[in-house]
Parts: structure tokens; sequence; C-alpha cells
């Protein structure tokens, strides 16, 4: 199998996010908030 994919973003819930390309790598702490909802919880990544 073959993927061609310029970023791949691997998301690690609350222990951060990591971006990877094929120059290097970033990672990215999760922020807190205020939950005011669970609703969709997950069903997204932005």
């Amino acid at each position: 199998m073959y993927f061609c994919y310029s970023v791949i973003i691997l998301t690690k819930g609350i222990y951060g996010s990591w971006v990877i390309w094929k120059e290097g790598k970033s990672f990215l702490g999760t922020p807190k908030v205020k939950v005011k909802s669970a609703v969709g919880a997950g069903d997204s990544f932005t």
C-alpha cells in the first residue's frame, strides 16, 4: 500500500498532537478549556 501525504497529524487527546512532514516535526500541546458540552466530543479535530 502506498500513500502520498505531505503532512501527517497524529492526535493524542489530552497529551497533544504531533505534526509530521518531510522536513521535520512539531509537537503542539492541548490547550485547557472549560467544557460547555460533551456532545460530539472527539468527532472532529481543528
